[in-house]
């Protein structure tokens, strides 16, 4: 029997050994692929996509960029499209739904729009994100000499590339992925794309709508959350005192937009003319 694993298992299982066993991991995989695909050895990663040409990646400074946390200011490519994109962000298998309403640029890089997300939603950014459409993801390379193993697993470097190049028209749907542990699914959906009007601000990100509090981190993705849910309605509970003690007051419901949205606009970046030499 063939164990199959998706890049998210691979990840976690490569995560988890020590450097020994991660170079080992390499070269058998490299190895692997070498014989049956006939890929080349990791001096010979052949031609780089067109769209990582742009002066590697549009940070600046680029210590602003940490691998769980993502692009903290609001960065747009200007050599992509720009319309007016209104996006619901809903957290998957979860009734009554989870969600939040943005307004956003289209040539918004997908590293900015991904500290947007976590933040417009709650979580506590512990951990480490990816968003996919297809068979692609695209995230943050997980080393610092250019050879990355998401590379062979159709990834793309994040920092290049924007939310207009995964969605662009009303209707389109990528995902957004948070903590590869509890698998949290965050199904983004474009209601509305519209060109810009003249004299509209293009750098401007706005949180225009929401509902329900975000899960607590480290909770066991959707049924630890549903446990979670349905054990403080009966706060008198040992279970209910117990998760009470261990993460405090969690009411389900709760959601204050008005916070939110001051969170979103105070964004270093947002709503300012982003110039690239």
């Amino acid at each position: 029997m063939k164990l199959k694993l998706s890049p998210t298992e691979i990840f976690e299982a490569y995560e988890a050994l020590d450097e020994q066993g991660k170079m080992e991991f390499m070269m058998k995989l490299m190895g692997h692929l070498h014989d049956t695909m006939g890929f080349p050895m990791p001096d010979g990663m052949g031609d780089e996509d067109d769209n990582d040409e742009w002066g590697n990646n549009p940070l600046d400074p680029e210590e602003d960029l940490l691998p769980s946390m993502g692009l903290t200011t609001i960065v747009c490519h200007p050599e992509r499209p720009s319309r007016q994109l209104t996006v619901r962000v809903e957290l998957k298998g979860i009734k009554p739904p989870i969600w939040r309403k943005l307004v956003i640029p289209s040539n918004l890089i997908l590293e900015s729009f991904a500290h947007i997300i976590l933040l417009s939603m709650g979580w506590d950014m512990e951990h480490l994100h990816q968003f996919v459409k297809g068979t692609t993801f695209y995230s943050v390379p997980t080393s610092d000499d250019g050879f990355d193993m998401f590379s062979m697993m159709e990834n793309k470097d994040s920092r290049n590339y924007t939310i207009g190049d995964l969605i662009f028209n009303t209707g389109d749907k990528c995902t957004f992925e948070y903590d590869f542990g509890d698998g949290w699914e965050h199904l983004i959906t474009v209601q509305e794309s519209r060109d810009y009007e003249e004299g509209e601000n293009r750098n401007l990100v706005t949180l225009i709508g929401g509902k329900r509090a975000c899960p607590p981190e480290d909770i066991g993705g959707v049924p630890g959350y549903m446990d979670f849910c349905e054990a403080i309605k009966k706060p008198r509970s040992k279970r209910a005192k117990e998760l009470i003690e261990w993460y405090g007051d969690y009411d389900p419901e709760e959601f204050d937009l008005e916070m939110y949205q001051y969170d979103i606009e105070d964004i270093d970046g947002n709503g300012e003319e982003m110039i690239y030499e």
